[in-house]
């Protein structure tokens, strides 16, 4: 079972992790059910780093996965945030570590395969691995560390600029194969990331700035979703990681961003409303790919 566990499945730890922070607001218990699912997923996925050590390696040679795995630093710096709490300095190094185990991923992408580009290996993992530093910003006020958090938000906000136009014209000039069509879901990702990041990290906020970048969200959310219902009945893929994080943050961004307008007296009562809708899908949505997981992971070979 241990070697037959995909990089992917750091997504479904990510997507745990913060699906608890989301509910947080409305549940300890809840928050701390989604900190020890996703804690579980982190524990298999060291087992398979320390027993196949060469699997993952091989593993790295692929952009997709290597995109993805970006999501293993991102979920330990989310979940950092549920032992800050009790053990506050080792959940600072734990985090800074996830952070510096991310910037190194990237320097290897960059290197490995954005220098040699090709658009035919071009996927919405690329978003991931470029993006994904926005966690920083995510998670930067548990720490006091929102200067850091402000630089990994513009970062990562000019990052996704980029990435979107590369990676929309590959969607557009090539086919994409069946296991990785799933993938498509990760398009409401990293603006959402984004905006979670400004909300929390970013001092002087502009309300005009952040509806801009909501309401863009907002059509990136509703263009992912409208594609990946039509994929819940594929076979099992790996590729289903992307159910779980992009509809969380997704469901965080608007709701975080619901909370800070009505703090600063700029409410708009319709956000609230589908904070709502986009909370209950991202719970559907973790537990359709965390149970598929599962399943696959521990079923019997024949």
């Amino acid at each position: 079972m241990i070697k037959k566990i995909p990089i992917p499945l750091a997504g479904p730890m990510l997507g745990t992790a913060a699906l608890g922070s989301l509910l947080q607001v409305y549940s300890g218990f809840l928050h701390a059910v989604c900190g020890w699912a996703a804690a579980f997923l982190l524990l298999l996925l060291f087992a398979k780093i320390i027993r196949y050590p060469k699997m993952i390696a091989d593993d790295l040679q692929s952009p997709v996965f290597t995109g993805i795995g970006a999501t293993f630093f991102m979920g330990i710096m989310m979940l950092s945030t549920y032992l800050e709490p009790f053990f506050h300095k080792t959940a600072l190094v734990i985090w800074l570590a996830a952070i510096i185990g991310h910037a190194c991923l990237l320097v290897y992408f960059i290197c490995r395969f954005v220098l040699a580009f090709d658009l035919e290996l071009v996927y919405p993992s690329w978003f991931v691995i470029s993006v994904g530093l926005a966690t920083c910003g995510a998670t930067a006020p548990s720490y006091g560390m929102e200067k850091m958090g402000t630089v990994t938000f513009w970062f990562s906000l000019c990052m996704f600029l980029i990435m979107f136009f590369i990676v929309t014209k590959r969607y557009i000039a090539l086919p994409v194969p069946e296991p990785a069509k799933p993938l498509i879901g990760i398009y409401t990702a990293p603006l959402a990331l984004c905006i979670v990041a400004y909300v929390h990290s970013v001092q002087n906020k502009s309300a005009a700035f952040l509806l801009i970048m909501l309401s863009v969200s907002a059509a990136l959310y509703i263009f992912a979703l409208i594609k990946m219902t039509g994929y819940l009945r594929m076979p099992f893929y790996p590729s289903i990681a992307a159910y779980t994080f992009p509809f969380v943050i997704s469901a965080t961004a608007m709701q975080q961003s619901a909370l800070w307008l009505e703090e600063t007296g700029q409410g708009i009562a319709a956000l609230g409303v589908f904070s709502y809708i986009q909370t209950g899908i991202a719970v559907a949505f973790v537990i359709y790919a965390y149970v598929r997981y599962m399943l696959w992971l521990f079923r019997k070979e024949k």
